[in-house]
């Protein structure tokens, strides 16, 4: 707001310049108020940093850039007390463009935290370094995280566990899993489960569809994979690589080569892009 409105007032004084007079009391005021609002915006910045309060931050800036819109009047002054040369609209819309522009960059941090803001790659990677460090885990997808503020991130993933094991020991896992990612990250996630067959022509299959959708150059992974046994239907979620521009396309080319490799199956593919990393 400082900066809009010290712009639109310096814009005026460079199209219709007046002639200002100053006196001792007058630049007295001015480096008086430059002091104190840089010392508040400072202090209520920091306070604001502190308490984790984008709003206290904010108020902090918004006092600073209005010294320093105050700042360009004490330097007007000076220039027109000794070489009696009128800057003050220019020196003004100057300071102002800055302003309004380091306001437009501190608006958009809170407004990306009301809407979610998404994790960087490095830090997905960690997380799913850290879920696979539990030996029942044989991988980690689909990682969706964001931010909503200070310690705030909620998201969820899905795992590979193995057949095998029971649904109160895929409990436990989940349990332990979420519990660590609360205690190291702050994250408030949601776990979700992939079988991998291993027994029987179940596992057969499995290996048989993977190694087939694997084949392909573009596929970057492969996951989810499902059978139904009653529909002879299998399902599962493919990522391609960023070459792939028509998932429809790509999706009935492999739909086509897996029929053609397992003729007695039908498929239900899912393209499922990368986005967190």
């Amino acid at each position: 707001m400082a900066g809009v409105t010290s712009f639109a007032e310096s814009v005026k004084k460079i199209f219709n310049p007046s002639t200002p007079t100053y006196s001792t009391l007058t630049l007295t005021v001015i480096i008086t108020a430059v002091l104190v609002k840089l010392v508040l915006g400072r202090y209520v910045k920091n306070k604001g940093k502190k308490l984790q309060s984008d709003s206290l931050i904010a108020s902090g800036a918004d006092a600073i850039f209005d010294a320093f819109v105050t700042i360009a009047t004490l330097l007007s002054a000076v220039v027109m007390l000794v070489w009696h040369v009128n800057l003050d609209g220019i020196f003004g819309t100057l300071i102002s463009l800055v302003v309004v522009k380091a306001g437009v960059d501190m608006l958009s941090s809170p407004v990306s935290e009301l809407l979610g803001k998404s994790i960087s790659a490095d830090f997905v990677r960690r997380i799913k370094e850290e879920v696979m460090s539990f030996d029942e885990v044989n991988g980690v997808f689909d990682v969706t995280l964001n931010y909503y503020g200070p310690q705030t991130i909620i998201g969820s993933l899905h795992i590979n566990v193995l057949d095998t094991m029971s649904a109160r020991q895929i409990h436990r896992l989940t349990r332990k899993i979420t519990e660590q990612l609360m205690e190291k990250y702050g994250i408030i996630a949601t776990v979700g489960i992939y079988a991998v067959n291993t027994q029987g022509e179940l596992a057969d299959i499995q290996q048989k569809v993977m190694k087939t959708v694997y084949g392909h150059e573009h596929v970057v992974e492969v996951h989810a994979f499902y059978f139904y046994e009653d529909t002879k239907v299998v399902t599962l979620d493919v990522v391609p690589d960023d070459e792939v521009h028509d998932d429809a396309a790509f999706m009935e080319h492999l739909t086509g080569h897996l029929k053609a490799v397992l003729p007695a199956y039908n498929y239900h593919l899912l393209i499922d892009h990368n986005y967190t990393e």
